[in-house]
């Protein structure tokens, strides 16, 4: 009755009334390829208070028989301007569970982040409302953009703590609703809306879709397929890694499963010893987040650190001091720093996500890179890998945690997400094979 009583005397905003438009719950599947690997659920709904609460949770198993459940719940006061009140953040991988829960308090938000057992507090000032988090639907609701119109709007990053800028554009109008793309140009996302702003496909790049479905659909998990542990042949050995001063590779499509796909990759690719970050950007790759615990007493407590990181050597150290602390176990990525730690073992990733929490303990700005390294083996090839970009003595440096590698070798040649996605389902099919088309040496 209070509900009732307060929109007749007070008219819906538009922000309120795309709000209300959304509420209730939708389903979705997610394919990369032809396979199903996993869900998606997004719930609006008005809390008892009549404050409105976004829900998303993802569920997926893409490699190793290892799902990961996300989930992300935003609320926003119903009085004007609507400002984000709470918000938490969750994911699950097999017996990782990691949480970030944020709360509004004397105009600060107040954060608390979990890792397993452990808990950490800070305090961030954000300026974030819903008219921030519907920006996209409320500027098609109010302004009716055509084709290539642009709208730039905050985005709430929780997961690295942070109020970010996200560009969309408008690529098509048809008779569904809109067409909207994300502005990012290495992995653009286009999304279908239908006429009441809601999302009905997402895709990106022809690799993952994302489909309105309904419950029992969606949650048929008999249906998801995961992949085993994969690499790429190559048509010959590669004598000497670290001696490679040029590397080109021919990507050759052996099958017809993956033509839908190979437009996203170039027919070269190739070692780049420059990292294409501007240095500018070197700040983003600083501080502590969900993933990277910097602060976190058991990593500053660890024994046998640098006690400085000043010179070539002493990376070298760092990255040797990284190396020692796991031992590698093929196939069984922890997904934790601090759980990988206490066990002791991990996989490429956990080696990469340790090295860039240590290095940013010393204020160094670091981050993951992913893309495919070569491996030694009975049938030469390229694998799956992970290692780290460091930005040291006004540069960025490619270094490998997992091989001990200061730097890395030529062979490590970095995909942006298409790219990685692209060739990640070629090889589930074994659609594709490597080439050399160049080598030379220092």
């Amino acid at each position: 009755m209070g509900l009732t009583v307060y929109f007749l005397a007070t008219p819906p905003s538009r922000v309120e009334i795309i709000a209300n438009n959304f509420l209730g719950e939708q389903w979705y599947v997610i394919h990369m390829g032809e396979a199903q690997i996993g869900y998606m659920r997004n719930t609006v709904k008005r809390t008892d208070e009549g404050d409105w609460g976004f829900a998303t949770t993802t569920h997926f198993d893409i490699l190793n028989n290892s799902p990961v459940t996300t989930s992300k719940t935003l609320v926003f006061s119903q009085n004007s301007p609507h400002n984000l009140i709470r918000a938490k953040y969750r994911t699950i991988k097999q017996s990782i569970d990691n949480e970030i829960e944020i709360e509004l308090v004397d105009q600060k938000y107040s954060t608390s982040i979990r890792r397993g057992y452990e808990i950490t507090n800070s305090q961030y000032e954000w300026d974030f409302n819903l008219t921030d988090y519907l920006s996209v639907e409320l500027w098609l609701y109010s302004e009716s953009p055509k084709r290539y119109d642009r709208k730039v709007g905050k985005s709430l990053d929780i997961e690295n703590l942070r109020v970010v800028k996200r560009a969309y554009s408008v690529t098509e109008n048809n008779n569904r609703g809109y067409v909207i793309e994300s502005g990012a140009a290495i992995s653009p996302t286009k999304i279908q809306l239908d006429r009441n702003h809601q999302p009905t496909n997402l895709s990106m790049a022809g690799i993952f879709e994302i489909t309105l479905s309904d419950r029992k659909k969606a949650t048929a998990l008999s249906n998801i397929t995961s992949k085993t542990s994969l690499s790429i042949p190559l048509n010959q050995r590669i004598i000497n890694p670290q001696g490679i001063k040029d590397l080109r590779l021919q990507l050759k499509l052996t099958g017809r499963s993956g033509e839908n796909v190979v437009d996203n990759l170039p027919d070269i690719i190739s070692s780049v010893e420059n990292s294409d970050i501007n240095a500018a950007d070197k700040d983003s790759y600083l501080g502590s987040t969900i993933r990277y615990p910097v602060s976190h007493p058991i990593v500053l407590k660890l024994d046998g650190r640098p006690e400085a990181v000043n010179s070539v050597r002493d990376l070298e150290r760092l990255v040797r001091y990284t190396h020692s602390l796991l031992r590698y176990k093929d196939d069984k990525a922890v997904g934790s720093v601090l759980k990988s730690l206490e066990l002791g073992y991990g996989e490429c990733t956990d080696f990469t996500d340790l090295f860039t929490t240590l290095a940013r303990t010393y204020d160094i700005p670091t981050r993951p890179v992913y893309g495919i390294a070569y491996k030694d083996s009975s049938q030469p090839g390229f694998m799956f890998h992970s290692w780290n970009e460091i930005f040291f003595q006004d540069r960025w440096v490619a270094i490998d945690a997992t091989w001990n590698q200061t730097p890395a070798d030529p062979t490590h040649i970095s995909l942006n997400d298409v790219q990685y996605s692209s060739l990640l389902l070629l090889s589930t099919t074994k659609s594709v094979q490597l080439a050399v088309d160049q080598i030379t040496y220092r």
